[in-house]
């Protein structure tokens, strides 16, 4: 096993804009001072599938400006 050095700071985010439900454009920068549960998600995952309706049900009632639920799907290609 490799020795692993540790950084010092953390790189910045990337700044690859997101697009939500909506069609609207979600940046890194809109993020910040929000507490964010970040869910990773495949539409053909059925697991994935199943924990989106609680994971509605927990924006609906706690999402504001210092809380989301950001659910970021990894599929491609429009499905």
């Amino acid at each position: 096993m490799g020795q692993f050095n540790p950084v010092r700071e953390p790189p910045p985010a990337p700044l690859t804009p997101i697009l939500d439900a909506k069609g609207n454009t979600l940046n890194v920068t809109d993020l910040y001072e929000k507490v964010v549960l970040l869910n990773l998600w495949a539409t053909w995952s059925a697991p994935c599938v199943r924990e989106m309706p609680p994971l509605d049900r927990l924006q609906a009632a706690l999402g504001s400006d210092e809380f989301m639920v950001l659910a970021l799907s990894i599929d491609r290609g429009g499905l």
